[in-house]
């Protein structure tokens, strides 16, 4: 046999082993689609029989999360506070607490990422407070998006409302509101990352099936919810402001509750 015969015969074969592979590809993907399908219909069917009505196009596919380690930094910090403020003095308060003054106003700032700044005076002219707010956020180096649940207007006070971000998560308890004045006074207050961010581990979440029964589980210990409007995924940031944890929001005709995605356990803004 010629050996220009041996390499058709080859190549056929070979032909062959990728068209076959290729099918079991799809086949396995048409089965993860319809398991998929029937998943959703029944985490649907499991709600309505605990009194809860969901979309089933609004389930989300699942998803993976990191877990990140966060590190104060105190020379990020009062570099935010001078981007606002101009040169100030730093006083170690203790308890972890620092306190920054300067002649235009002055800051406390916290480890939890408790934090407070009042600017004696800002120019805002004709912007209106969500571009000013969005200014201010860029001078001090934050990433947030407006938080539609938080707003004031009065003519003493107006209020505007953000939420951090990590990468393109929502950091659901670090918010972070501005209240303007009508004297030009500007108050900035909330809870921030308090610094620098690392990876630490891959998180081991749980999966959305398992995540929204926990919640109707919990549900039944709470009155009067009936509807799931959406549920995404976001992070927290641990009480000592040590870790970014992924948690799942869901929304609800009655507010707003957090799962934590590796426990499954109600977690509280």
């Amino acid at each position: 046999m010629s050996i220009s015969r041996i390499k058709t015969i080859v190549i056929f074969i070979l032909l062959i082993v990728n068209v076959c592979l290729l099918a079991i590809y799809f086949v396995d993907k048409y089965d993860d689609m319809v398991l998929g399908n029937q998943t959703r219909s029944a985490l649907v069917d499991f709600l309505e029989a605990k009194g809860i009505s969901m979309n089933e196009d609004r389930i989300p596919n699942e998803t993976k999360r990191d877990i990140y380690y966060i590190t104060r930094d105190i020379e990020m910090e009062r570099g935010l506070v001078e981007a606002v403020l101009g040169s100030c003095e730093a006083i170690d308060q203790g308890g972890y607490v620092y306190l920054y003054k300067s002649k235009n106003g002055n800051a406390e700032f916290r480890s939890t990422g408790r934090f407070d700044i009042t600017i004696n005076k800002y120019p805002t002219g004709s912007k209106s407070i969500e571009k000013v707010s969005e200014e201010l956020l860029d001078l001090m180096g934050l990433d947030a998006i407006r938080d539609t649940s938080e707003g004031l207007r009065s003519d003493e006070i107006k209020k505007v409302g953000y939420i951090c971000l990590h990468e393109e998560d929502e950091v659901f308890n670090c918010r972070i509101n501005f209240t303007y004045h009508a004297d030009g006074r500007v108050e900035i207050s909330g809870n921030k990352i308090v610094g620098k961010i690392g990876y630490l581990r891959q998180a081991d979440m749980l999966s959305i099936a398992t995540v929204l029964v926990s919640f109707a589980r919990e549900a039944e210990n709470t009155e009067g919810i009936s509807r799931i409007e959406s549920i995404k995924p976001g992070y927290m940031m641990s009480a000592n402001a040590a870790e970014l944890q992924p948690v799942w929001r869901i929304i609800t005709d009655c507010g707003y509750y957090y799962i934590d995605a590796a426990t499954g356990t109600l977690r509280v803004i």
